[in-house]
């Protein structure tokens, strides 16, 4: 399914003028994060070349890991998480009792000095609310070192403009981990 998916998105953003955009995907979820999420991927993204800077969450994640959970799995990764002052608990009420991250803090642990959330609507209270299917505003381009996406883009009708707009918000050289591609 996913080889026959890439095929196809390759396909769509070269028909839109978008063929030069690069498509990598690691299918091999273990330990998740929401929907499919996988933190493995994440800490080895971490590993191969630590985070920094600005990311921008498309949508808001659950973390489904405790902030002693994380840190034992980056070390048996041996990827070194950032320091935090506070640990914040997830904004899902159920979760929070059970000690899971919230989503700014997660990023935060993973290296990010700036952690923005954008969702089409303001129910779970990202820090914008913003279509995908539209062109992003111009002052928002080019402003993140990553865009993490974990099951948005399956909601966005028009595949090619949100690809369009998660590279546009990208800074040089910033990336775009996407955990949620065998949804689409």
């Amino acid at each position: 399914f996913v080889t026959q998916f890439i095929r196809e998105l390759r396909a769509g953003l070269a028909a839109d003028g978008l063929g030069r955009l690069p498509v990598h995907v690691r299918v091999a979820p273990q330990r998740f994060l929401h929907d499919g999420a996988d933190l493995e991927a994440l800490l080895d993204e971490a590993k191969r070349r630590p985070f920094s800077g600005a990311v921008l969450e498309l949508g808001r994640m659950s973390i489904f890991a405790t902030d002693a959970e994380l840190a034992g799995w980056a070390r048996e990764q041996r990827v070194e998480l950032a320091p935090v002052e506070r640990v914040e608990l997830s904004h899902g009420p159920r979760l929070a009792e059970l000690r899971c991250l919230s989503d700014v803090t997660f990023f935060r642990r993973l290296g990010f000095s700036t952690v923005e959330t954008m969702d089409v609507s303001d129910w779970e209270k990202p820090d914008r609310v913003w279509d995908l299917n539209r062109p992003v505003p111009e002052a928002w381009r080019g402003r993140y070192d990553c865009v993490f996406e974990s099951g948005t883009i399956q909601h966005v009708f028009h595949t090619p403009n949100v690809l369009a707009n998660v590279h546009a918000l990208l800074a040089p050289g910033g990336r775009s981990p996407c955990a949620a591609l065998d949804e689409i």
